[in-house]
């Protein structure tokens, strides 16, 4: 089923069904629209699961939504414009030594997003334990920050075994 060019890697089955640049399974632009079309699908649930968070009135369930519902918003936003990005380019640029140049760009993007999560969910730990002892609030806040950054992490963990 996935051929001998399929990878097993420690993200498992996720990994065994991405497709690869590097084998010319997908070019670079066909990956981009499918990550963009994949954020944008996994935001738009997030969010409606972030606003029945905010209806349950707890104060930290409903900090946690609109934690929820804020970063996805800001993920669906990179998303539609990587999509058009992607979009514009493969008609303009298709030439291997931009194909060459977006890979590499992606590649520093995904990597630098993964580091940007791990800070944020050390910041989100923080705010959670420290500070959320006495507001419940900040702890609703601090564990959607944690929540949302290890969502993307994960994401773009598994896209980086794309490229």
């Amino acid at each position: 089923m996935f051929g001998e060019n399929s990878r097993i890697t420690p993200l498992g089955y996720a990994s065994r069904i991405a497709y690869s640049v590097e084998e010319n399974l997908m070019s670079i632009w066909e990956l981009e629209m499918t990550m963009a079309r994949r954020v944008l699908v996994l935001s738009a649930v997030a969010v409606w699961g972030g606003l029945i968070l905010i209806v349950t009135r707890h104060l930290v369930w409903s900090a946690f939504g609109v934690e929820v519902i804020l970063w996805c918003s800001l993920y669906a936003a990179l998303a539609i414009f990587a999509r058009r990005r992607a979009q514009a380019w493969s008609r303009k640029a298709d030439t291997e030594l931009w194909r060459k140049r977006e890979t590499n760009l992606l590649s520093n993007f995904l990597w630098m997003a993964i580091i940007f999560s791990i800070l944020c969910v050390i910041l989100g730990l923080a705010l959670a334990l420290l500070l959320g002892e006495k507001n419940l609030a900040i702890q609703g806040h601090g564990w959607g920050i944690v929540a949302q950054a290890t969502f993307i992490f994960v994401i773009n963990l598994i896209h980086t075994q794309m490229i």
